[in-house]
């Protein structure tokens, strides 16, 4: 007759003991998530700041002299560019869910910058963007350069240009100022920038 293995009382009581040692466990969890203070971090909130929209820098201004820019807000202008001269074609008030800028604002020479100013010329906010006549340089292989090789030729829109600029709607701007960048950025946000005026335009309501 043949013998019962001395396995199977081993492996029952290994089995008897695991069943005890989870169900002490998960008692012991049970227990310390329901005691205050159990150690888990509550994460902070952060106090709600102001955010710079994407179609404009708002300038920091002392408090009480400026109205700010109405959230959800912003002026479309439409203007013409013809040569060296910008003229104003259209406003128009817009409100919507704007989405915001990541990053400082792009400045680089051959850009146009609209600022927008109130009565005391300070600079309320400002947009760049790209030159809409920018000039597209090609290399023409009819016309040979003086070393032989192709020669560079320049193609601009010889008509005005319509382009649109989008700006935070700040109720005390009166005039918008519009540059052709030439050089960096001031370190002083007040300073003219280095550039050609190209227009000043009312802006009064």
């Amino acid at each position: 007759m043949r013998k019962p293995s001395l396995w199977v009382p081993v492996l029952g009581v290994a089995a008897v003991l695991t069943v005890g040692l989870w169900w002490m466990l998960e008692k012991r969890l049970q227990a310390a998530a329901m005691k205050p203070g159990n150690g888990r971090a509550t994460p902070a909130v952060a106090a709600a700041g102001p955010v710079p929209n994407d179609a404009g820098m708002t300038a920091g201004l002392p408090a009480g002299e400026v109205k700010p820019a109405a959230p959800g807000k912003q002026t479309a202008l439409r203007l013409v560019l013809a040569g060296d001269k910008v003229e104003l074609l259209a406003r128009q008030e817009l409100q919507g869910d704007f989405h915001q800028r990541r990053g400082r604002l792009a400045w680089l020479p051959g850009m146009l910058l609209c600022r927008a100013l109130d009565a005391q010329q300070r600079v309320l906010a400002e947009e760049t963007l790209a030159a809409p006549d920018h000039a597209c340089v090609v290399m023409e292989p009819q016309a040979a350069a003086a070393d032989g090789m192709p020669a560079a030729t320049a193609f601009s829109s010889p008509a005005p240009v319509v382009f649109q600029v989008r700006l935070p709607n700040v109720q005390t701007a009166t005039q918008l100022q519009v540059y052709r960048l030439t050089g960096p950025r001031p370190d002083d946000p007040e300073a003219a920038p280095a550039g050609k005026l190209l227009g000043c335009i009312a802006l009064k309501p």
